[in-house]
């Protein structure tokens, strides 16, 4: 049995419904879910050779996703970070609104980003405590109807603003032994950095649209291209 903590904030859920259509071909395989609130994973520290929130909250949070585990093992065979602050959403606001004009100022602003996000942290303190492979996801581009920022860029200055937000991830994993593994192609629309209204997530409630979250369409190929990658690195 290969055993495989998943780290995530609320994109984790279509990830965890995802995995319930595809488990079965991924024979011999056992995923941990834990999941909380992406604001507070930088209270989870390194002790004892254990992954150990600081949060109460965050301690209730891993309770309920994993169904009775407070803390993170060193003992897992692969480690998936997922999201955690890390997201392209940001990034293209800071260079559609023209906070950054100049592109050494943009690069620089998403560079520290990405280092300063929760999944940079966790990805610290993991190595504290395991050498086991890690593989590393961004969240899900923002789905193309809700996104606010990518209308009004070209598809030369799109491509341009994605790769260079996926080299950065791609640095972050490989400081910390790990693999960035990028959104799937099949889910990503025309425009290169926004997913496919086909695959957004539907509102709970009319008063409260979902603009951000991915449906378990999504989550299932997500998790596919993640465990993939997961063999490849053992």
């Amino acid at each position: 049995m290969t055993k495989i903590c998943l780290m995530g904030d609320s994109h984790a859920a279509a990830l965890k419904r995802g995995w319930t259509r595809i488990a079965g071909d991924f024979p011999g395989t056992e995923i941990t879910f834990f999941a909380g609130d992406k604001a507070e994973w930088h209270n989870v520290h390194a002790a004892e050779g254990k992954l150990v929130p600081a949060s109460a909250r965050l301690r209730e949070q891993f309770v309920r996703s994993t169904k009775d585990m407070e803390e993170i093992a060193s003992d897992f065979d692969a480690y998936i970070v997922c999201s955690l602050d890390l997201g392209i959403l940001m990034p293209l606001g800071f260079w559609a609104s023209g906070r950054y004009p100049d592109w050494e100022s943009y690069r620089a602003a998403v560079n520290a980003l990405v280092r300063h996000s929760g999944a940079a942290h966790i990805l610290t303190e993991l190595r504290k405590i395991a050498t086991a492979p890690a593989l590393l996801a961004a969240a899900p581009f923002q789905p193309q109807g809700f996104c606010k920022w990518s209308p009004s860029l070209d598809d030369a200055t799109t491509a341009r603003l994605r790769a260079l937000f996926e080299s950065e991830c791609e640095a972050l994993a490989a400081d910390h032994a790990a693999l960035f593994v990028p959104q799937a192609e099949e889910t990503i629309a025309p425009n290169n950095v926004t997913t496919k209204m086909e695959f957004a997530a539907r509102s709970r409630t009319a008063e409260r649209e979902d603009t951000r979250h991915c449906n378990d369409d999504y989550g299932a190929i997500a998790l596919a291209k993640i465990l993939s990658a997961v063999r490849h690195a053992a």
